[in-house]
C-alpha cells in the first residue's frame, strides 16, 4: 500500500508499531542553541525513533568529498542495523523541521525503498501538536535483514554531465536547469572563500527561500521549517529564475534535466523533496559544489545568475 511522502506529527502512521522512525537530524556549521544532534536525540525525540547519523551513513570518498551517498552495501548494512526491512514503512524527521531529513528521504528513495514518509515540521511541530516526547537511552530493537539495493542512476547527476552543462555556449538551459541551494553570497562569489562562485549556467535558489519559517516557542531556536505549498514554491521560482525557467522546472523540464546542487548535497535535497512531493521529477548532483570546485579543471563563474 502506498504511503504519503509528507505527514504531520499527528499522523496515525506514527502510532503504527510496525513503522521504523528515524531521527535524521544533522546540524551545520557553528553550533545552534539546540547543540549536538545525538545528545539532543537522547534528550527528546519522537517515541520509538532511532538515530540515523548522516556522517556515519555517508560514503568515504577518495577525493575527500563529504556526505556522499552511501554505497548499496553501506546502506543495506545500516538499514539492517536500524531494524529496517525492504517492506518497512520508514518515517524520517529532524529537529529543524525540514532541513536534513530530506537528504535521508532522498537516500532511501534513490535506492528504491518504497514506503517513505517525512514528518513535515519535525520534532518541534510534534511538541506543538501535543505529542509526548521520549527521553533517555533509546529502547532496544531487533536488527533485520535488508537486501543490497540498486541505485536509481537517473536521480544522480555526474560531474561529467555537470561539466558539459557548464561549458555549453548554446542558449542557457538547453540540456538542463541546475538549481544551486547555497546562499546568494556564496553563489555570486562575495563569500570569504577563494572557491566561492558557481557552476556556469546554474541558477541560484537558496534553500531557505524554499521553506516556510514557522515561529515556535517550543524550539530553542525560536522556529522550525515546513515545506511550502506548490503555489509558494512557484512564487520563489519566479522570483529567482524568472518566468521562462520557472515554467521549465514546473513543466517537467520539457526534455531537460532539473538538477539540484548545494554545498555538499544536503540542502539540495530540500527542493528535490518539494518537487517530488508535487510529482515533479528531478535529480541531485551528489558531490555538489564541494566536489565541483575542488576539481582543477572546473570552470567557476561569479556574479548573479545569467
Amino acid at each position: 500500500m502506498a504511503v504519503p511522502l509528507l505527514i504531520t506529527p499527528s499522523s496515525p502512521y506514527l502510532l503504527d508499531p510496525a513503522v521504523v522512525i528515524l531521527d535524521a537530524t544533522w546540524l551545520y556549521g557553528a553550533p545552534l542553541p539546540s547543540g549536538d544532534a545525538y545528545k539532543q536525540y537522547l534528550t527528546k525525540r519522537i517515541p520509538r525513533a532511532r538515530f540515523w547519523s548522516l556522517d556515519e551513513m555517508s560514503e568515504p570518498n577518495p577525493d575527500g568529498f563529504k556526505y556522499m551517498l552511501p554505497s548499496p552495501e553501506r546502506l543495506a548494512r545500516a538499514a539492517a542495523e536500524h531494524g529496517i526491512t525492504e517492506s518497512s514503512h520508514v518515517i524520517i524527521y529532524d529537529t529543524q523541521g525540514a532541513f536534513s531529513a530530506p537528504r535521508t528521504v532522498f537516500t532511501f528513495f534513490a535506492y528504491g525503498h518504497k514506503k517513505l514518509s517525512m514528518v513535515d515540521g519535525g520534532l518541534y511541530r510534534a511538541v506543538e501538536e501535543g505529542i509526548q516526547l521520549e527521553t533517555g537511552p533509546p529502547p532496544p530493537f531487533e536488527p533485520s535483514q535488508y537486501p543490497i539495493p540498486e541505485l536509481k542512476s537517473n536521480l544522480i547527476a555526474s560531474f561529467s554531465e555537470i561539466a558539459t552543462f557548464a561549458s555549453t555556449t548554446a542558449p542557457l538551459f538547453k540540456t538542463a536547469v541546475v538549481l544551486d541551494a547555497r546562499n546568494e553570497d556564496s553563489f555570486i562569489g562575495n563569500a570569504n572563500d577563494p572557491r566561492s562562485g558557481h557552476i556556469p549556467n546554474a541558477d541560484s535558489l537558496p534553500w531557505r527561500t524554499t521553506l516556510r519559517v514557522v515561529k515556535s516557542t517550543a524550539s530553542p531556536d525560536g522556529f522550525y521549517y515546513t515545506l511550502p505549498t506548490l503555489k509558494e514554491f512557484e512564487r520563489e521560482l519566479l522570483v529567482h529564475l524568472g518566468p521562462e525557467k520557472a515554467a521549465l522546472v514546473l513543466g517537467g523540464g520539457q526534455g531537460r534535466r532539473i538538477i539540484h546542487s548545494c554545498g555538499g548535497g544536503i540542502s539540495a535535497a530540500i527542493a528535490w523533496l518539494v518537487m517530488q512531493a508535487n510529482s515533479f521529477e528531478s535529480a541531485l548532483y551528489d558531490e555538489s559544489w564541494s566536489g565541483y570546485s575542488a576539481r582543477k579543471d572546473a570552470v567557476i563563474a561569479r556574479g548573479p545568475s545569467q
